[in-house]
C-alpha cells in the first residue's frame, strides 16, 4: 500500500509539471526553466518547513509519519508501565501516578486486582461495577474524588473502578469479559463518552490521534449481522519493536487509515497535498507558523467533533456501535447481572449540542428501549457554568472536576433508585469523610 501510494504521488507529481510545462511552452518557451526551477524551489522550501513546523504541532502529519520511530526509553516504560497484549493497554496492578487537575495536582493508585483504589470502603459488599474510557475512571482527580467513591459513600458498598482512559466501548466490553468472571456484581456499568464510536473504529489510534503511536488494539467488524472479533495485532513486545509485518492487516481493518491519515498527511508533492484539503492545511500552517498552537488545537477538536457527528449518521457505524451495545446485554444475561450504559459527553459535546443542537439522540433513545442508560447529557445542559464541571478548559474534552464526579454519583444513585435497583440506605450510617479518605 506504501508503495502505491509514493507511486501515485510521484506520477502526479510528473503528469502536473509535465502540464505546467506544456502550458507554459505553448505561452513562452524560454519560461520553462524559470517556472520548473520556480516549482522545484517551492517543493523544497515546502519539504523544510512543514518538517519544522511538525516537530511544533503532531497534527501535521508527514510521510516519515508513516513509520513512527519508538524511542527506546518510551517503548520500555510504556512495555512495563501500560501494555495489554489482548486490549492494546490498560492499568497494571500496584502502580500510581501523578496527573494535573483542576486545583493542582493529582493522584491515582491501581491496586493489586488492577481497579482504581477506593480508599475506605475496599471492604465493604460489592455490588456495583464499573468499566470504561476515562471519564469512567476520572482522571484528573483523586481516588477519593472518583465518582466510583460517592457513589460508595451513598451505597454503602464498594463500587468497583476498572475504568482505562482512550478505551472504546469495543476495549471496556472485552475487558469486561475477562474481569468480571474473578470479580462478580449484581449491576456493571459501562461508561463511555461520544467519542466512542470513532474509537470502536480504530485498530492503530495514530491514524487517527496523529503521534498516538503505541496505541494498538483489537476491534470489532460486521460480517453481515454477526460481530467478529479482530484481535490485537501487536500482542507481545517483540511485535511492537517490529510492527512493520503487521501494517498490511492494520491498514485493512483500520477506518481512518486511508479517510484520514492519508487524506490529511503532507506529503511530495506538497503543492498536490496543500490542494487536496486547502482550507484545513493552510490554516493550520498559518496558526502554528506564528505560534498559535492553542487556535490550531482549537480546529483540530473542532475537526474530531465533527468525525464522530458524521459517524452518528453513517449506517455502518451505528450497526456496530449497536451491535457491541446488544453483545453487552447478552453478556449480561449470561452472566446474570443488570447492565447500564452510562452515556458521559465531554465538554465539547456539550457546547456543541447547546448551540447546533443533539446528534446523538436516537442512538441514546434505541439504547433505552432495550436497556439501562443513564445519559448525562439533560442534566449537564442545564448547569449555566459548565466550567465548574470539568478539569479544564480546553476543547479537548476536559475530565470531570471533583465537583463534576460528585454530581454524577448523586445521578447514578437517583437513577438506581428509581428503577429500584438499589434500596435506600441510611446514608448516616457512612463513616468514610472525604478527609479521612485521604489519609487511608
Amino acid at each position: 500500500m506504501k508503495c502505491y501510494q509514493q507511486r501515485k504521488r510521484i506520477a502526479l507529481a510528473s503528469y502536473s509539471v509535465a502540464l505546467i510545462s506544456l502550458v507554459v511552452f505553448l505561452a513562452n518557451p524560454k519560461w520553462i526553466a524559470w517556472c520548473l526551477m520556480a516549482y522545484v524551489t517551492l517543493e523544497v522550501g515546502l519539504h523544510w518547513g512543514i518538517a519544522a513546523l511538525r516537530r511544533r504541532f503532531q497534527w501535521l502529519i508527514t510521510a516519515a509519519d508513516q513509520l513512527p520511530k519508538f524511542p527506546d526509553a518510551l517503548l520500555t516504560k510504556f512495555l512495563a508501565d501500560g501494555f495489554d497484549p489482548e486490549l492494546g493497554w490498560s492499568r497494571k496492578p500496584n502502580t500510581t501516578k501523578q496527573e494535573i487537575g483542576k486545583y493542582g495536582p493529582t493522584r491515582y493508585h491501581i491496586n493489586e486486582h488492577g481497579q482504581r483504589m477506593n480508599p475506605g470502603h475496599e471492604d465493604l459488599p460489592i455490588q456495583i461495577s464499573t468499566y470504561g474510557d476515562s471519564f469512567t475512571f476520572c482522571r484528573q482527580v483523586n481516588d477519593h474524588e472518583a465518582f466510583q467513591w460517592h457513589l460508595s459513600q451513598l451505597t454503602q458498598t464498594n463500587v468497583l473502578n476498572y475504568g482505562v482512559g482512550n478505551y472504546g466501548l469495543d476495549q471496556a466490553f472485552l475487558r469486561m469479559q475477562r474481569e468480571f468472571p474473578k470479580q462478580r456484581s449484581q449491576i456493571v456499568i459501562l461508561g463511555v463518552v461520544p467519542s466512542t464510536v470513532v474509537r470502536i473504529e480504530s485498530v492503530w489510534k495514530h491514524y487517527n490521534e496523529f503521534g498516538n503511536t503505541l496505541a494498538f488494539k483489537p476491534r470489532f467488524i460486521m460480517q453481515g449481522e454477526t460481530l467478529k472479533l479482530i484481535p490485537n495485532f501487536i500482542n507481545t513486545a517483540e511485535k511492537l519493536k517490529n510492527y512493520r509485518p503487521y501494517l498490511k492487516e492494520i491498514n485493512q481493518y483500520d477506518s481512518f487509515y486511508e479517510s484520514k491519515f492519508l487524506a490529511e498527511m503532507l506529503a511530495f508533492p506538497y503543492c498536490y497535498s496543500l490542494l487536496k484539503a486547502p482550507k484545513r492545511h493552510l490554516s493550520l500552517l498559518y496558526k502554528v507558523l506564528f505560534g498559535q498552537q492553542q487556535q490550531a488545537l482549537d480546529a483540530i477538536m473542532a475537526s474530531n467533533l465533527s468525525l464522530r457527528q458524521r459517524l452518528f449518521k453513517e449506517a455502518d457505524s451505528l450497526q456496530l456501535l449497536n451491535s457491541l451495545l446488544d453483545s453487552f446485554i447478552s453478556y449480561a444475561k449470561q452472566q446474570e447481572f443488570t447492565p447500564i450504559l452510562m452515556w458521559m459527553p465531554q465538554k465539547d459535546d456539550i457546547l456543541c449540542i447547546r448551540s447546533q443542537g443533539p446528534y446523538y439522540q436516537d442512538f441514546i433513545q434505541a439504547a433505552k428501549q432495550r436497556m439501562n442508560v443513564i445519559d448525562l447529557t439533560e442534566s449537564l445542559l442545564k448547569v449555566d457554568n459548565i466550567e465548574d464541571l470539568y478539569s479544564d478548559d480546553s476543547h479537548y474534552g476536559g475530565h470531570l472536576s471533583k465537583e463534576g464526579n460528585k454530581r454524577i454519583a448523586h445521578e447514578i444513585y437517583q437513577y438506581l433508585l428509581s428503577v429500584n435497583l438499589l434500596a435506600p440506605k441510611d446514608r448516616h450510617c457512612v463513616n468514610v469523610t472525604e478527609k479521612d479518605a485521604q489519609t487511608i
